[in-house]
């Protein structure tokens, strides 16, 4: 551990004065292997090393940026405090978002494709001499980002606190195209939304029954929905009670989720049973839109979404289920780094719960679509959001 300081000091010199790959990976090699980060004495080395890295960063530019913050990224995932990673990496997330979201537009307004990857083959290079900043920013994005999910997946608080960050969380809304279409800005702005201890209530109006959950490190309603399958669906052979009947999670796909050391090889599924619908699309007489109409798309939950967005009713997320017309299978990916998906069943909710807690959804939902009837546009804007996702994916 007394030799990570001078590693990251060689590696930060090489990075820094055109070192080619071979000496940077080997730098790099040279610094994990030395990192210690347990231990008082080895925590107090560690420190040293990331200060020396955090400045390293602040003064390089290019290339060099993006070796130095990747070495930065795999320090926190070998052990490295996040919270003291983070500074660095939060000054160029702003800045980096920005200036390749303009990129990335310039790249797909020239080449007129739809596709990023084909559109940045096609003209970045010209893009490139005449926006130089931009292409600098397009070059950091997925270092960056990478480095910013080993932080994020790693600290609870510093997710909390990033939160509130109004400049990042401004760059991600303005960064649609990126989000859209390059993976670690999608995975990052999917971190920075993890539910986390958040309670969820899920009913299933036509049988009268419910269950209160509680989430934690949820990214995306694809493990919200395999994990809540697992809890609400019977067993073979098991006394129905409070549960559903229909098609349970596939075993490989909770394994993906539950052990992703042990994720299977391939492919992994899982089946739709149900419909997840937000209680803003319950009607009057306690019961669901028909499945697949307009009506029924304005309120879905979809699949490709995150749980962040599920409405609230009273200060907690709601989900109302229904069966499904058409059964499809949906891909179930292994879970983000460092992260462990889990939905935690507190208790099941009586008849009588269910019928109260329905009755003042429906109430609510009547009155918000009173409201939305005299401003049309809202409606308006919300169908064609529904039908433009329905468009890209699935439920």
């Amino acid at each position: 551990m007394r030799d990570v300081v001078q590693a990251v000091k060689t590696l930060v010199q090489l990075a820094t004065s055109g070192g080619t790959d071979a000496e940077l990976r080997s730098a790099i090699d040279a610094v994990l292997i030395d990192f210690r980060p347990k231990g008082a004495r080895n925590l107090g080395l560690a420190k040293q090393a990331l200060r020396v890295l955090t400045k390293g960063i602040a003064a390089s530019k290019g290339r060099a940026t993006q070796v130095l913050l990747l070495a930065l990224g795999a320090l926190v995932e070998a052990g490295a405090a996040p919270e003291l990673a983070w500074p660095a990496i939060e000054a160029q997330v702003a800045p980096v978002l920005a200036g390749a979201e303009k990129f990335a537009q310039e790249c797909l307004d020239r080449s007129e494709l739809q596709d990023l990857e084909d559109a940045v083959k096609r003209e970045g290079e010209g893009v490139r001499k005449d926006y130089p900043r931009l292409h600098a920013a397009w070059a950091l994005l997925r270092a960056v980002c990478m480095a910013a999910n080993a932080c994020l997946t790693r600290s609870p608080k510093l997710r909390a606190r990033t939160k509130k960050s109004s400049v990042i969380v401004k760059a991600l809304g303005v960064a649609r195209t990126l989000e859209s279409q390059v993976d670690e800005v999608r995975a990052f702005d999917r971190i920075l939304r993890l539910c986390c201890d958040e309670p969820l209530i899920v009913i299933h109006p036509e049988s009268r029954k419910g269950w209160r959950f509680v989430m934690t490190d949820l990214a995306s309603n694809v493990e919200l929905y395999v994990l809540l399958l697992d809890q609400i669906v019977q067993v073979a052979g098991a006394p129905l009670g409070r549960l559903l009947k229909a098609k349970r999670p596939a075993q490989r796909a909770l394994t993906t989720l539950q052990s992703p050391d042990k994720a299977p090889k391939g492919a992994v599924t899982a089946d739709t049973p149900f419909h997840m619908v937000q209680w803003t699309g319950l009607r009057a007489d306690l019961t669901l839109p028909h499945p697949q109409t307009d009506q029924e798309m304005q309120h879905t939950i979809w699949l490709e979404g995150v749980p962040g967005d599920i409405s609230t009713f009273e200060s907690e997320r709601v989900i109302l289920l229904q069966e499904s017309l058409v059964k499809r299978k949906i891909d179930v990916d292994v879970p983000y780094d460092a992260l462990h998906p889990t939905l935690k069943r507190k208790r099941n909710l009586t008849a009588a719960e269910v019928d109260l807690r329905l009755a003042k959804m429906a109430k609510a939902a009547a009155k918000l679509a009173s409201t939305r009837r005299l401003n049309p546009s809202l409606a308006e804007a919300r169908t064609s959001s529904s039908k433009a996702k329905k468009a890209k994916g699935i439920r």
